[in-house]
């Protein structure tokens, strides 16, 4: 007979039931595969080690990564998490409208997305907190950017200082 089942047989439910209950059970995560590589350790200098990438495609990069012959380093992916967070509190695509040729100066001048004037006044001390946080990955420098573990610090302590239990 095999492994097949008949689909009346099993218990069909909905999207959105299957998140509410995905987000009930399990913690909320956010996981960015930017370049999904192994990075080397250096024990000497005790550091990860920077790598190269000779083509830097894509709209929603980090300034290092516009820029020729950049060392990359895992700060990449704390920029990369501005972009999510951006995405997220504007629910819309980051540099929406934006030719990928004018993203790319604006990027390695040092510009990032921002969230209109008239849309952070209205949002909630808390959803300011995220802008907080989002604003400390987009430092164009990567030797200044916050390390992925400094962003979560800062939101855990925003968490406790505005009573969030559970997201």
């Amino acid at each position: 007979m095999g492994c097949s089942r008949s689909v009346s047989t099993i218990n069909l439910i909905t999207t959105n039931q299957m998140i509410t209950l995905l987000i009930m059970k399990f913690p909320l995560q956010l996981n960015d595969l930017n370049r999904a590589r192994f990075i080397k350790y250096n024990k000497k200098k005790g550091k990860a080690c920077s790598f190269h990438e000779s083509t830097n495609k894509g709209r929603n990069r980090s300034p290092e990564e516009f820029t020729p012959d950049a060392d990359l380093n895992e700060q990449l992916d704390v920029y990369s998490l501005g972009n999510i967070l951006w995405v997220l509190l504007m629910e819309e695509k980051v540099w929406k409208g934006v030719e990928e040729k004018k993203i790319k100066k604006l990027v390695r001048a040092g510009h990032s997305p921002v969230i209109p004037g008239n849309v952070l006044s209205n949002y909630s001390s808390a959803e300011k907190a995220i802008v907080h946080a989002m604003n400390m990955c987009f430092v164009t420098d990567p030797n200044e950017r916050p390390t992925a573990m400094e962003v979560e610090r800062y939101l855990r302590r925003k968490l406790v200082q505005y009573n969030v239990s559970q997201i």
